[in-house]
């Protein structure tokens, strides 16, 4: 997603505007995923929730629920299986996403039943 248009140099020089239709959710998903992506670049284990926190700081009306951080971590982990290519923990982080994925389906599923 993020890395099919942003290589790993633009990442650290970018100035990024994210504009969501969808309301704020998206945009704060996408730009806590481009942060924690640029601090792994630099060698810091990213803290997602400690990212959510600066980016309310910084825009008091974004969105934070369950859902913002599983995408986010998503994203964050589908970057770190692509730069390892085929290496022994990538069957790890496969499984965490498949996890993620299934917990969002079922909370998906759970949204859509109680209406």
């Amino acid at each position: 997603m993020i890395h099919e248009f942003l290589n790993e140099r633009d990442v650290h020089n970018s100035t990024v505007c994210v504009v969501s239709t969808f309301g704020s959710g998206r945009a704060c998903c996408f730009l806590a995923a481009l942060i924690a992506i640029a601090q792994i670049n630099r060698g810091i284990l990213p803290k997602i929730a400690e990212i959510f926190k600066s980016i309310k700081l910084q825009r008091p009306g974004a969105t934070e629920n369950i859902m913002s951080y599983l995408t986010t971590y998503l994203i964050v982990l589908d970057y770190i299986k692509r730069k390892l290519g085929d290496k022994d923990i990538n069957s790890k982080i496969v499984d965490g996403i498949k996890s993620i994925r299934n917990i969002m389906t079922k909370m998906h599923e759970g949204a859509h039943h109680h209406h």
